[in-house]
């Protein structure tokens, strides 16, 4: 997972990070979406942008978690 998620994120990207609670470690829980188009405004990576969540989901790299 930490290859795939560096090989995504490797410049240039554009990365949106939004966290919205701890989990049970209190280890920070995010949803990150990211675009690799250098300078894109947060509108534009919102709208365009890949969510980096369900990619690893999608590769069978994380599991689904409710906390």
């Amino acid at each position: 997972a930490r290859q795939f998620v560096v090989h995504q994120l490797k410049n240039p990207a554009t990365i949106i990070i939004k966290t919205y609670k701890t989990e049970k470690y209190g280890r920070y829980l995010a949803d990150v979406f990211y675009l690799k188009k250098k300078n894109a405004n947060f509108q534009t990576v919102a709208r365009e942008g890949i969510y980096l969540n369900q990619q690893l989901l999608d590769e069978g790299l994380a599991q689904f978690y409710q906390g």
